[in-house]
Order: structure tokens, then C-alpha cells, then sequence
């Protein structure tokens, strides 16, 4: 019999970043989130772009 294990995720909102440049359709309507996710004793700052306007996800970091 095979052992099914469990994997838990964590993952807790940290930041979010508006006005970021979208060069899909060339509006400042990115927006980069940071999140935090833990599994078992491994934490991890992550993060993810896109664009409130066009959904795009070719969002510039910003200066």
C-alpha cells in the first residue's frame, strides 16, 4: 500500500505595490504583490505582478 503524505501551505499577504508600469498596454495600472509562504519549516518571501487594467502580467519592477 502506498503512503499518501499531506502538504500544508502557508501563505500570508505582506505588501502591495500599485502605479508599476504595464508595457502591455502602456498605462501604470501594474501592481506587484508580496506574500509570504511557508511549508513545514521552509519560509519563503515571494511575489506577483499584473496589471489592474489589461490583466497583463509584463508589469516593470519600477525605480
Amino acid at each position: 500500500m502506498a503512503h499518501r503524505g499531506i502538504i500544508v501551505v502557508h501563505v500570508e499577504h505582506v505588501a502591495t505595490d500599485l502605479g508599476l508600469w504595464c508595457t502591455d498596454c502602456a498605462t501604470s495600472g501594474g501592481a506587484r504583490v508580496w506574500f509570504t509562504r511557508r511549508s513545514g519549516n521552509t519560509l519563503r518571501l515571494c511575489s506577483a505582478v499584473g496589471c489592474t487594467d489589461c490583466g497583463g502580467s509584463n508589469v516593470e519592477a519600477g525605480a
